[in-house]
C-alpha cells in the first residue's frame, strides 16, 4: 500500500518486510521506518498534515502511527484475520477496517477502542470507504456484494448485489453527498 501527499511532497509506504515507511519526494530519501507490525503489512492511511498513519496486516492488527515522532500510538486487536483495507478520518478521530474475517471494524483513535463489529459478508471483505460525518460506510466482498452501513448503530442498511458469477468487488468509490 502506498499514501503520497503531492502538496507535502512526501509518501508512505506499507510492505511485506513488515515495515512502513516515510519518503520525501523532492530528495528521493527515506524519512523514516516504522517498526511494529508481526508480518506483512497489507493496508495504510496516512494523513501528512496531522502527522498521523494506520496500518493494518496479516497479523491481525490495526495499528495507529505518529508520524512525526515515528511511534506506534496503540495496536488495535480485533479481527480473527488479516487486515486488509482502512479507511481513516484523523479529524473525526476515526477509522474503519476490513479484514479477510468477512467483517469490518469501527475504530475511536482516540480511546484506541474497538466502538463497532459489523458483520454480514460471506466471504473476504476486501474494501471499504465511509464518510464519517454522515456516519456512512460501503464494504465490498469476495461474496460479490457492497453493503452499506450505518455507522451510528453499526447496521447494515442494505445490500447491492452483482453475485459472484460477475467477479470479487475488489476495490470501491462512494460519494455520500
Amino acid at each position: 500500500a502506498i499514501c503520497v501527499d503531492s502538496a507535502l511532497r512526501r509518501a508512505a509506504s506499507a510492505s511485506h518486510d513488515t515495515t512502513l515507511r516515510l519518503w520525501d519526494l523532492d530528495n528521493l530519501v527515506c524519512l523514516g521506518v516504522l517498526e511494529g507490525h508481526t508480518s506483512a503489512v497489507i493496508a495504510l492511511k496516512a494523513d501528512f498534515t496531522v502527522k498521523r498513519a494506520v496500518s493494518g496486516g496479516d497479523d491481525e492488527t490495526v495499528r495507529v502511527w505518529d508520524l512525526q515522532d515515528l511511534t506506534c500510538l496503540g495496536v488495535l486487536a480485533g479481527h480473527t484475520g488479516m487486515v486488509v483495507d482502512l479507511v481513516a478520518d484523523f479529524s473525526a478521530g476515526l477509522a474503519v477496517s476490513c479484514s479477510d474475517d468477512s467483517s469490518l471494524r469501527v475504530w475511536d483513535l482516540r480511546t484506541m477502542a474497538c466502538t463497532g463489529h459489523l458483520q454480514g459478508h460471506s466471504e473476504v471483505t476486501v474494501a471499504s470507504h465511509a464518510d464519517f460525518t454522515l456516519r456512512r460506510a460501503v464494504s465490498g466482498s469476495y461474496d460479490g456484494c457492497l453493503r452499506v452501513w450505518d455507522l451510528s448503530d453499526m447496521t447494515c442498511l442494505g445490500r447491492l448485489d452483482q453475485g459472484q458469477e460477475h467477479g470479487w468487488v475488489l476495490c470501491l468509490a462512494a460519494d455520500f453527498a
